[in-house]
């Protein structure tokens, strides 16, 4: 239906919004996505306005009351239709009551848990990650602080409340991804000084960006090894060195790029030596890389043991598939066929036990083997 002619089409499109979100008038959903049809822009709200016509009141409202449901859906859809239908909410002008908090910041704070009905314990607020990235989709931007405010107020959280701590971090990708979060020098002091807490968001962060940034956190860490000892000391470090290397091993061209940081920086040869991640790399399968380990730091390869006392060439033993003669660079690099672990057994002992008798990983052993253990 068309606006009353005695209302302007765009305070037709206001009417529509307030009655959409203060009375959750499903009917008033489709005349708002009618009128925007119709060319209605967002000319008619005012930026501080107290009344829940206003965009970000409106967020509070339905944040306070429906966080999940059919109401929820609607306002997604109300919001989107608003987002779309102008430059007032383009940007930081939508404001919540008269706190001047723009409307963006306001469901950050929510999904950071500082507000009262945003706690981890009450339902995972999926709808607000939703109006997040319809929001940030459609333009809305704010200064870093608000974004590394968000990130700083994130805490370790209990199990239970894991799902809660997924939904924060893709927070975390989200802002990363759209270059709204710089790793700037107050946010790495922020979360250097504060060490391990940390952790889970530094590694959101840096899955998700590459070059200046990446080099900016290197440079941090050689400058300042106090983040990788805390880390070390808490029994997070592999778990640090494997997130943050992984997304390097998806492509030829990011392999280059990891080994140039590991010509460069002592601290990430330190980290693709740690045992936790080379026993990674042969498990993936990642025979360029454990060739470039091989020519630098051969040793720590021939060294690395896991709990059981296993070596590379056990741990690609029970590897399934074929494995791309990484057997062949292992052994011709050094490594011991006869080394055993702590149960006494070698990696051709293994391979035998496991009857892959006819399978060209125990052949390349048993060519390097002494006729005494054939």
């Amino acid at each position: 239906m068309n606006a009353p002619d005695d209302v302007p089409l765009d305070e037709a499109f206001r009417r529509a919004f307030l009655r959409c979100v203060k009375e959750d008038d499903a009917g008033a959903l489709l005349e708002l996505e009618r009128l925007a049809g119709q060319g209605a822009t967002t000319s008619a709200f005012e930026d501080h306005e107290l009344g829940p016509a206003n965009f970000a009141m409106a967020v509070e409202n339905v944040l306070d009351r429906a966080v999940h449901g059919p109401a929820a859906e609607r306002f997604l859809r109300a919001a989107n239709v608003v987002m779309g239908a102008g430059p007032a909410f383009r940007t930081n002008r939508a404001y919540v009551g008269n706190g001047g908090d723009p409307a963006v910041c306001f469901v950050l704070r929510f999904l950071s848990g500082e507000l009262p009905w945003g706690k981890v314990d009450k339902p995972v607020p999926t709808v607000a990650l939703r109006l997040l990235t319809s929001m940030v989709e459609h333009g809305l931007e704010l200064g870093l602080n608000f974004w590394r405010d968000f990130v700083l107020t994130l805490r370790p959280l209990p199990e239970p409340q894991a799902a809660w701590r997924e939904v924060q971090l893709q927070v975390v990708e989200l802002a990363a991804r759209q270059g709204l979060l710089a790793f700037d020098a107050a946010l790495q002091a922020s979360l250097f000084n504060q060490q391990s807490l940390y952790l889970n968001p530094l590694q959101r962060l840096l899955s998700v960006q590459r070059g200046d940034v990446v080099t900016s956190v290197l440079e941090r860490f050689e400058r300042d090894p106090a983040f990788h000892v805390a880390l070390a000391e808490a029994g997070r470090l592999d778990e640090l060195a494997e997130s943050v290397l992984n997304p390097f091993l998806s492509s030829n061209e990011n392999r280059r790029q990891l080994w140039q940081f590991a010509t460069r920086f002592s601290l990430v040869r330190e980290w693709l030596s740690r045992p936790a991640v080379v026993f990674a790399l042969v498990r993936k399968k990642e025979k360029s890389t454990l060739r470039w380990l091989l020519a630098r730091v051969p040793e720590a390869l021939k060294s690395a043991r896991d709990e059981q006392g296993n070596g590379l060439l056990h741990e690609l033993v029970m590897v399934r598939g074929k494995t791309g003669g990484i057997a062949e660079l292992l052994i011709e690099g050094g490594l011991d066929p006869h080394q055993v672990n702590a149960q006494g057994e070698s990696a051709l002992d293994l391979e035998r036990r496991r009857g892959r008798r006819a399978s060209s990983l125990l052949a390349v052993m048993n060519d390097h083997a002494s006729p005494s253990t054939r």
